[in-house]
């Protein structure tokens, strides 16, 4: 499962035979679900049910889903919470996808209606004009910006071809490792739009994508830029009992952070009744992370999470009747200062379930 940020408008056109050459185009059907989330949910609520639920589903043919969440887009682009992205080959497995769903997976369907509210419904026929330099995997965070765009008057797709030559050799010499499709509407898309297509890009971050810039034809141009835009980490992890292994359901998880002035910031979630947990938090910050459940010591982690990076993390929490705890601050004997990150490590003779830390 994939989570992109995108911008996405519907379009309604109409396809044409030119792309059935010798060097045919990759393709693609898409399903695209507009939906607002429901009072009281959140988008993490959304992920850990598919996650669980979704995951679960084995389709009859190929299909990838992907949860798609809006960052830049105009006030007239629906203003929707998430999407839904779903993909396969071409139309007959779409249809066969779409089959075997309605008769197998009413039940997750229901529990996604129970967290999101969906408006509309359409499908879209896909040409790849550039593959991307390494596909996603399941968990991965991308970013795709959509384009509405209309045929120069005397072109049309006789004309792409020889464009997208060009237009490749130019993302190849700024050294963009994205992919480009082409998004064609089909059923249950917008009839009063006008735009002929859509053009998707996809960036591996918001700095790739302020970095892309456009140079026409012939044009001889000078580029000197830094970017330094901050995007948002996730941390997801299990939580479970230090000696046996069995998941902490309501486990709770408090992330602290000082903000730019020096106060204290708390985000707190909780974990799932399979110990699981999903926070989206800021990036570029030194984090404290406290992980507790009723009857067990609290656990505390340290660490810094960068700019859209994405952590996983599995802690083990000793119950408060099996497990003791030693607290301390090692210092300099001669100069009482502390001494940061020193190694301490307690002989416990034969006992195996200890501890050590610095």
């Amino acid at each position: 499962m994939k989570k992109i940020i995108l911008i996405l408008t519907i379009t309604f056109t109409g396809l044409t035979q030119v792309f059935a050459d010798e060097n045919p185009y990759t393709t693609y059907t898409g399903e695209i679900l507009q939906c607002n989330l429901l009072d009281g949910k959140d988008v993490n609520d959304v992920l850990e049910m598919v996650k669980k639920d979704w995951y679960a589903l084995s389709y009859p043919v190929p299909y990838e889903g992907w949860v798609l969440t809006p960052t830049l887009y105009a006030d007239n682009d629906g203003g929707y919470d998430l999407f839904w992205a779903g993909f396969t080959s071409n139309n007959s497995e779409m249809g066969a996808s779409l089959d075997w769903f309605n008769k197998n997976a009413t039940k997750v369907f229901s529990k996604w209606q129970n967290l999101v509210s969906c408006a509309s419904w359409s499908q879209w026929d896909i040409f790849e004009a550039r593959k991307p330099a390494s596909d996603l995997v399941e968990g991965d965070t991308g970013y795709w910006a959509f384009h509405s765009c209309n045929f120069k008057e005397g072109k049309g797709t006789s004309d792409l071809r020889e464009n997208d030559v060009q237009w490749n050799n130019f993302l190849d010499g700024i050294g963009h490792e994205g992919g480009v499709w082409r998004w064609w509407a089909g059923s249950g898309s917008d009839t009063q739009n006008t735009n002929d297509y859509y053009v998707n890009i996809s960036y591996d971050g918001l700095i790739d994508y302020n970095e892309y810039v456009f140079v026409a034809p012939f044009e001889n141009t000078t580029v000197d830029a830094s970017m330094d835009i901050l995007v948002n980490g996730h941390v997801e992890g299990m939580i479970i009992d230090w000696y046996t292994n069995a998941p902490l359901s309501g486990a709770s998880v408090l992330f602290t952070y000082s903000d730019d002035e020096g106060g204290m910031e708390t985000i707190e979630s909780q974990a799932d009744q399979s110990g699981y947990f999903m926070v989206q938090v800021p990036g570029e910050v030194d984090y404290d992370l406290f992980l507790y459940a009723e009857g067990y010591w609290v656990e505390h982690d340290a660490f810094f999470l960068s700019s859209g990076e994405h952590q996983v993390l599995s802690i083990g929490i000793a119950p408060i009747t099996s497990a003791s705890r030693l607290y301390g601050m090692v210092k300099d004997f001669e100069t009482g200062e502390v001494i940061p990150y020193a190694q301490v490590q307690l002989n416990c003779e034969d006992a195996n379930d200890w501890d050590h830390t610095g």
